[in-house]
């Protein structure tokens, strides 16, 4: 018996938790400007960051969507096939 991808599904909460926190805190604090993605207090000089932070997120989230869907498959159908 397989056990249950606890690891990859924590992963994937922990990504999508930290993509929603980027959201907020680019949405609330930053904007494009003259120069750029820039953020206002606290945040001053993050604008780059925040953005790139946000797109790697993304796509890790895409792929720890279809690595623990994959997982959990697999887990599934070898607790049937026991």
């Amino acid at each position: 018996m397989r056990r249950f991808p606890y690891i990859s599904l924590a992963l994937l909460v922990a990504a999508v938790l930290a993509a929603f926190w980027v959201e907020e805190v680019t949405s609330t604090h930053c904007a494009f400007g003259f120069g750029g993605f820039q953020c206002n207090e606290p945040y001053e000089g993050w604008g780059s960051a925040f953005f790139a932070l946000g797109l790697a997120l993304v796509g890790a989230s895409a792929l720890l969507v279809c690595v623990t869907a994959w997982q959990v498959f697999r887990w599934w159908r070898a607790g049937r096939a026991g």
